[in-house]
């Protein structure tokens, strides 16, 4: 019988069809692993910078009531003398306190390790006087 022959193995294209779906699976996982540790260094920043707001928030709250001097400016390219405070240099917070009474507190935090500042958290609040 001529005509009924069975051959064992693959064949080139087989082969390339093969090797074309496993370098794209494992090109997607590695995709797929540089943005999740891209994801975890953003969440940790973000997470560590609302750490720092929600502390010199609370700080600057509990210092008002001693009626703290008015000034201050939100601009991270040009803080304020006495208004702001850095972290690592790579992290800096800084806040402006409104005149007056209730005293208005308004902090923000950017990170300044890129070309130009990105605004990671912003928070304010009003410290009235006590009944």
């Amino acid at each position: 019988m001529r005509g009924t022959r069975h051959i064992r193995g693959l064949t080139l294209i087989e082969s390339l069809v093969a090797m074309t779906i496993l370098a794209s699976g494992i090109g997607a996982a590695a995709h797929v692993f540089l943005y999740s540790t891209v994801t975890q260094i953003r969440a940790e920043r973000q997470s560590r910078a609302s750490f720092l707001l929600v502390r010199k928030t609370e700080e600057l709250r509990l210092a008002a009531r001693d009626v703290p001097a008015p000034g201050g400016t939100l601009d991270p390219e040009n803080p304020a003398p006495g208004f702001h405070e850095s972290f690592a240099d790579e992290i800096l917070c800084v806040w402006q306190v409104a005149a007056g009474r209730p005293v208005r507190i308004r902090v923000a935090v950017y990170s300044v390790a890129a070309r130009r500042p990105v605004l990671l958290a912003q928070a304010a609040t009003t410290v009235a006087d006590r009944f």
